[in-house]
């Protein structure tokens, strides 16, 4: 089963993205979906692995420039910055202030390697797919009246992409201040998150679009009962509402070449 498309979801200092290596050379692109650093206290891992274990990844997109996509997360946006350019600073929980020179010197020096969304168009199985962080909500695109004649059922991704990439090139304040949007559901005052910050439950009754969107941000974790009765947390499956498709479950997924998103260690099929 041929694995077009490879996907990466929230990284965050884990090292399960070393799964993708054996699949380098046969696939067409390979897509981290951002949130590099900040690892979780609870999950062991220190700050400098997180450091380094991020700089092994931006050394494994220089080597392979054309074929590794690395999109920006809320909390990467917490430490980026271009030389010369305004601050593109984003609030975040977690943040390293023990590494935070390093790291935003990393993200300065190497800024050319990130973006903030991307797109995968597959014509020959009519399928095309939106990737950002968090997933781009049509009402925060209509709320920041950031794409002009936008309309949630016949917007295509493309379009959106060419948009919001162009701000994003521009240093267009207003994308700045959108990004920002927390909604209620995170704790924030808007009625939706960014497409650094939306939940993925604030797509449940999204409508119809013409695209489907991959995301990470919001953590999948299923309840699993111990030995001594007591439950812990564990990664779960995808969370699919409509054409939204949440990814963040500490393992990475696929696209074949019929379109269908797959785990990449079972072939499973999720989409």
């Amino acid at each position: 089963m041929e694995k077009k498309y490879i996907l990466v979801p929230d990284v965050h200092g884990r090292t399960f993205w070393k799964d993708i290596l054996p699949f380098v050379d046969e696939c067409e692109r390979i897509i981290f979906l951002g949130d590099y650093h900040d690892p979780y206290d609870y999950e062991g891992i220190l700050p400098f692995q997180s450091l380094e274990n991020f700089k092994e990844i931006l050394e494994f997109a220089k080597a392979h420039v054309g074929k590794v996509t690395l999109l920006l997360g809320n909390h990467d946006l917490s430490y980026y910055g271009r030389s010369g350019r305004s601050d593109w600073s984003v609030n975040a929980n977690r943040l390293d202030y023990n590494n935070y020179d390093e790291m935003r010197g990393l993200f300065r020096e190497n800024c050319e390697l990130f973006n903030l969304l991307t797109v995968i168009n597959m014509p020959e199985e009519n399928r095309i797919f939106l990737l950002s962080h968090a997933g781009v909500h049509p009402r925060w695109v209509i709320d920041n009246k950031l794409i002009n004649d936008y309309k949630v059922t016949d917007t295509d991704a493309k379009t959106i992409w060419m948009y919001i990439d162009n701000m994003f090139r521009v240093n267009d304040s207003r994308l700045l201040l959108a990004l920002n949007d927390i909604g209620v559901s995170r704790g924030g005052y808007c009625h939706v998150g960014s497409m650094v910050w939306a939940d993925c439950h604030e797509f449940l009754f999204s409508q119809y679009t013409p695209y489907t969107q991959i995301f990470g941000h919001t953590q999948q974790w299923v309840p699993e009962e111990k030995e001594d009765g007591t439950f812990q947390y564990v990664p779960g499956k995808p969370f699919i509402a409509g054409e939204n498709v949440c990814i963040d479950c500490h393992k990475c997924f696929y696209i074949d070449e019929e379109g269908t998103i797959r785990d990449l260690k079972t072939d499973e099929e999720i989409y």
